[in-house]
């Protein structure tokens, strides 16, 4: 396998956010040079700089294999079907009504933008599906675009594992998808509904409607990797598709602030969304986002889910172990040495305690930027990015945190209950049995670190109940 320097990868993160806008942090960066060394190996390539001179070529050329593979790489396909169930509610009850009434032609166009493997899109033909008395006579467009090539061809084969199916109801599943094996097919009748295709948000023109300009985008979770400039970029054109009764869907840790005036911020159905500012509102409480911010709190327990409401990140305190001698400088190697650590730290648990997880994931990727080898920073960034429901990123941080402090209990049990919810219960399995036995040595009232005050006689209990729910094979 050809081992990539640190320049080479910077070279390569420099090249993504060229051409996608995309910006890969250290975390994302170590992840990539594994891909990318095998990668290379695997196509024959004699060395890095003989890849990296196909790809600049490529960048002159519609023909761009070997570019595509490399941001499929660097993209995050972490979704699943109705993600934030509220902007479906909102969708359902508030939205698809009111365009309905009001609208003079019986032509809806709503555009997944950033569409991932499909659930996105899915969820919203669905949703119209379950509407379809009102939308009876109308001419319903949805289209779905991403920038990596696999996801798109995923998404168009319709078929999901079950953990991309963690958020639907039981009815939903039952009558439009069909199970497989261990998977599930999602019914021709709404995978006829989406038109998936290519596009850059970073490129234009946009994409438009057959009918005009669109009615609805979602664009969620996917501002969140540009730089400010692109995002207001992306914005701009966003509300340049958008018609002029047009709402725009934002992820739920993303926000408008500072970015746009042109958008109203709508208070509906339990959630925010955007509404284009030469439109009368759908209701009445609107605010400029210049003069505020919609903050969307999650009940959720902080950094692990199945654990009791008292388990919050001011509970999840240790005393930070020194940088040992040697340790791995990042690849960024842009943040001055004289940053207050500590300081950084208790800003992000702030932020995770208002509920403000995506402030809160950038403050503590700061540290890991700065200290590799944080034990406690790994731990708390992957807390978070559950909250964002970027799980394979925190099952990352998980591993990241057991590396450097192999005696981490909480690590073990937040990968089992992961692992447990995607139903890979063998990997669950195994995570509750090594935490299991490094509570067996423990004095029964032991508090755990980062449980929240929780003795090791008690998580005892709580894995020989989990692993009563995976017996040996």
């Amino acid at each position: 396998m050809i081992e990539l320097s640190n320049a080479d990868i910077r070279s390569l993160q420099k090249l993504i956010h060229n051409i996608s806008g995309i910006y890969l942090n250290q975390r994302q960066c170590e992840r990539l040079k594994q891909h990318i060394s095998t990668y290379i190996s695997s196509n024959n390539f004699k060395n890095f700089q003989q890849y990296y001179r196909i790809l600049k070529t490529e960048e002159k050329h519609d023909e761009q294999i070997h570019t595509r593979e490399l941001l499929s790489f660097a993209t995050n396909n972490e979704t699943y079907f109705f993600r934030n169930t509220a902007h479906f509610d909102a969708l359902a009850n508030v939205i698809l009504p009111e365009l309905v009434r009001r609208k003079t032609n019986p032509n809806l166009r709503i555009w997944s933008a950033g569409c991932s493997i499909g659930p996105e899109p899915y969820s919203i033909a669905i949703t119209m599906s379950q509407n379809a008395p009102l939308l009876k006579n109308w001419n319903l467009e949805i289209l779905a675009t991403d920038i990596d090539y696999q996801s798109l061809n995923q998404a168009k084969d319709g078929l999901y594992n079950k953990r991309s199916l963690q958020n639907t109801p039981e009815h939903l599943l039952h009558k439009y998808f069909q199970q497989i094996g261990s998977g599930y097919q999602i019914d021709n009748e709404i995978k006829n509904l989406v038109n998936f295709t290519y596009s850059n948000l970073q490129q234009i023109p946009y994409p438009r409607s057959k009918f005009g300009q669109w009615d609805i985008i979602f664009c969620r979770n996917v501002i969140i990797y540009f730089s400010e400039e692109q995002k207001r970029k992306v914005i701009k054109h966003l509300h340049r598709s958008l018609a002029s009764d047009g709402y725009l869907f934002l992820g739920h840790s993303e926000s408008m602030l500072g970015l746009s005036d042109s958008f109203m911020v709508t208070n509906c159905a339990g959630t925010h969304l955007y509404q284009k500012n030469d439109a009368s509102p759908i209701h009445q409480q609107t605010t400029k986002p210049k003069q505020t911010e919609a903050k969307i709190r999650s009940t959720k327990s902080y950094g692990a889910h199945n654990w009791p409401e008292t388990l919050n990140s001011s509970d999840l305190t240790m005393d930070r172990k020194e940088t040992r001698e040697g340790d791995k400088q990042p690849i960024s190697g842009n943040l001055p040495p004289n940053i207050d650590i500590e300081n950084l730290i208790a800003k992000g648990k702030l932020f995770a305690d208002k509920g403000e997880y995506q402030s809160a994931a950038n403050h503590y990727q700061k540290v890991i930027d700065i200290d590799y080898h944080n034990a406690e920073v790994h731990f708390l960034l992957a807390s978070v990015l559950e909250q964002l429901d970027s799980l394979d990123e925190a099952i990352y941080e998980y591993k990241q945190t057991i590396s450097f402090d192999p005696t981490c209990i909480m690590a073990r049990l937040n990968l089992g209950r992961i692992y447990s919810s995607a139903g890979d219960r063998e990997k669950a399995r195994e995570e509750y049995k090594i935490a299991l036995s490094k509570l067996q040595v423990l004095p029964p009232t032991y508090d755990v670190q980062y449980s929240g005050g929780f003795s090791a006689e008690l998580l005892t209990k709580l894995c020989y109940k989990k692993l009563e729910q995976f017996p040996t094979m």
